[in-house]
């Protein structure tokens, strides 16, 4: 093995790097927050022939309770607004952010919301980070505009296997419901969001009144994931869950969330087994009482190493 770079840690526990709160350990790990350090690393572990878990804001991530083999690379700390270009006349009244990849959504939702702009609403009701927003078209199940990733990108960054960086339009990728391809392979590292830079007077209520429906039906004060099913088409998940009566469905420290049936809550110290045996039986009950299949929305790492 050659030297490993000195922010590589081995052995790191991953509990607290998911929001889950579940897991084991990387077997090697980092946390970069350059560009030149994720291209390092990534380097390193080609050199290795060795996999790559890309773990951001930890939502939506199931971790494994054995070691994860390979490097693990948090893109947390790989964050932070790099240009806000305001209304000009090359923006054309339009109002665009560059995040980097890490950076949380609730920052970039501030920056709409400051603006007086619908996009705040839509970012203030889903977690995590930029990068991963654009990797599953993270959404909201209400009827508004945006109610997708899709609506507000204009552009990734994205870090090939070469190393080197492409940079890509909205456009030439492919957007399905909690799905985007077509920037693959390799790590997001940029995205750049945009907005029509006209104020909207209701918007500032509307956040208001989104945080107040999140706190209110979901089980915000216990580690979750958000969602963990996608809505099938001409379906609710949680009230096809709820209809069979899978609320407060438990197994060892995870259950079904009483308050929102499509949530799954680590209360008492639960493994990822617990809630990976709970995802199964919901998924069999579900479709042997409704005849309907859900797909999970969580990514179980360990799956598709870059």
């Amino acid at each position: 093995m050659t030297d490993i770079p000195k922010f590589i840690e081995k052995q790191k526990p991953l509990r607290e790097f998911n929001s889950w709160q579940v897991g084991g350990s990387a077997e090697f790990f980092c946390a970069p927050e350059t560009l030149e350090e994720i291209r390092s690393a990534w380097a390193w572990a080609q050199n290795e022939g060795i996999s790559v878990w890309i773990l951001s804001g930890g939502s939506n991530i199931l971790v494994p309770d054995e070691t994860l083999p390979g490097l693990t690379m948090r893109l947390h700390n790989f964050s932070g607004i790099e240009k806000i270009e305001e209304p000009n006349e090359a923006a054309v009244g339009l109002i665009r952010i560059h995040a980097r990849a890490g950076t949380p959504k609730s920052e970039v939702a501030k920056i709409f919301l400051k603006h007086r702009l619908a996009p705040a609403v839509f970012l203030t009701g889903i977690p995590g980070d930029m990068g991963a927003g654009v990797v599953m078209n993270a959404g909201i199940g209400e009827a508004r505009t945006p109610r997708e990733f899709c609506e507000i990108v204009s552009q990734v960054e994205v870090l090939r296997p070469d190393l080197s960086l492409v940079y890509l339009d909205a456009k030439e990728l492919r957007w399905e419901y909690r799905h985007s391809s077509g920037w693959q392979p390799g790590i997001i590292t940029k995205v750049v969001v945009e907005w029509s830079a006209a104020p909207d007077a209701m918007v500032t209520n509307a956040v208001r009144e989104q945080t107040r429906k999140r706190v209110a039906t979901q089980p915000l004060e216990l580690p979750n994931c958000g969602s963990v099913f996608v809505n099938p088409h001409g379906h609710k998940a949680a009230q096809l869950i709820e209809s069979c009566g899978l609320k407060g469905y438990r197994v060892g420290g995870a259950c079904v969330s009483k308050k929102h049936a499509n949530f799954i809550v680590n209360d008492q110290n639960a493994s990822a087994a617990d809630i990976w045996q709970i995802i199964e039986h919901v998924r069999s009950r579900v479709s042997s009482e409704t005849g309907v299949q859900l797909e999970t929305e969580i990514v179980k790492l360990g799956d598709h190493p870059l």
